[in-house]
């Protein structure tokens, strides 16, 4: 009903949007939160933050929940290589920042959404919609009126708009919606676009048995084929890799991992090792997200 007036309507409920919630959750205010997608996404794509944003997730209440989420990190060393794998740069990411916390934090990002997501949901005043679309606002003098379809999932990565609509007043409109912000649109906020396009292949792999990646993050800069890693703790390893690469089979995705990853100095890689590795997922970067860059 758009009688319904709420101080704050959230459009997107990412990890953004999910700390705004929370932050005006604490402060008593009335919040409705729309996500179009049911479900957290279940796949990796951020995977480092730094003392900062550990601060800010300490005022959000939820440090001690994001604590067991966290991967060590003894060696925290950010390398980049040539194509012959010699040192060009190194950047030393140990100790703590001025923030009080460390300077790198590893953490898996679907795990990360779940904490926040039940803090969010803990305050009374704290509405949390899954599975509704922003398709309308209209502006007031002293309020918006936002409209949401529903939407139905009958796969992953899915969503089938239904004819169900609802219309709810607030006080204030936020856009917390990512890089294809229809909130971005309707405000009328243009971006600049630097012309930089290309697509990356994302690899996680587990091996069965735990390993030292030493660096722990590396880019190599190959022109054959730019290739980016990341330890995630424990024995996972992201890799990003250009699209220069064929991405038509597992096998060269094996083929292109066995040269990425003996940039890791300590990580027995054999062809039998390689074998024994669980892969847990191929793909390209997913549609649904946008091209979303690890830090």
């Amino acid at each position: 009903m758009e009688n319904e007036i709420y101080d704050v309507a959230i459009v997107g409920y990412g990890p953004t949007g999910q700390a705004l919630a929370i932050f005006l959750g604490q402060k008593g205010y009335r919040v409705a939160v729309f996500e179009r997608w049911h479900e957290v996404y279940p796949l990796p794509r951020a995977i480092h933050y730094d003392h900062e944003i550990a601060r800010v997730l300490q005022a959000a209440g939820v440090a001690e929940q994001v604590a067991p989420i966290l991967s060590p990190l003894p060696n925290a060393f950010y390398e980049w290589r040539n194509a012959d794998r010699e040192l060009l740069l190194q950047l030393d990411w140990n100790g703590t920042g001025p923030s009080g916390w460390p300077v790198a934090n590893i953490f898996s990002q679907p795990e990360l959404e779940q904490v926040l997501d039940a803090k969010a949901r803990s305050f009374s005043t704290v509405e949390v919609n899954r599975g509704w679309e922003a398709i309308a606002a209209v502006q007031h003098d002293d309020s918006v009126s936002l409209t949401v379809r529903k939407g139905e999932s009958p796969k992953p990565g899915e969503w089938t708009p239904t004819d169900e609509t609802r219309t709810i007043r607030a006080r204030y409109l936020v856009g917390a919606d990512g890089a294809n912000s229809i909130v971005r649109q309707w405000m009328g906020v243009t971006t600049t676009d630097l012309g930089f396009k290309y697509d990356w292949f994302v690899v996680d792999v587990k091996p069965h048995q735990e390993r030292e990646w030493v660096p722990n993050a590396w880019q190599w800069c190959n022109c054959a084929g730019p290739t980016s890693g990341k330890n995630r703790g424990g024995s996972i390893l992201s890799t990003i890799f250009s699209q220069t690469i064929s991405m038509s089979s597992r096998n060269c995705a094996w083929a292109s991992l066995s040269p990425a990853t003996q940039l890791s100095a300590k990580a027995k890689h054999t062809p039998a090792a390689r074998r024994r590795a669980e892969a847990r997922c191929f793909r390209k970067l997913a549609p649904r997200k946008g091209l979303t860059a690890l830090v």
